[in-house]
C-alpha cells in the first residue's frame, strides 16, 4: 500500500504532462493557423498594391502620352508660325 499514492501521484502527472502536451498542440496549431490567416492577408493587400500601381502606372502612361500629344501640337504650332514668319520676310525683301 507504500507505492499507491506514489503510483496516484506519478498517474497524475503523467495525466497533466499529456495535459500540457495537448494544450502546446493545441496553441501550435492555432499559431500556425493564424500565420496563414495572415499571410493571405498579406498576400491580398499586396495583390490590390499592385493592382492599383498598374493603375497609377497606366494613368501615368495616358497622362505622359497626353503631354507628348500637346508637345508635338506645340512644336508643329511653332515651326507653322516659323516657317510663315520666313514665307513673309521672303516676300518683304527687295530684289
Amino acid at each position: 500500500m507504500n507505492n499507491l499514492p506514489y503510483a496516484m501521484q506519478m498517474a497524475e502527472l503523467e495525466t497533466q504532462m499529456e495535459q500540457e502536451t495537448i494544450e502546446e498542440q493545441m496553441l501550435m496549431a492555432d499559431l500556425e493557423c493564424q500565420a496563414e490567416q495572415d499571410a493571405v492577408l498579406d498576400q491580398m493587400l499586396l495583390d490590390e498594391l499592385a493592382y492599383e500601381a498598374e493603375q497609377n502606372a497606366i494613368a501615368d502612361a495616358f497622362y505622359l502620352a497626353e503631354l507628348a500629344a500637346e508637345a508635338e501640337e506645340d512644336a508643329i504650332a511653332d515651326a507653322m508660325f516659323m516657317a510663315d514668319l520666313a514665307c513673309q520676310d521672303a516676300m518683304a525683301m527687295p530684289f
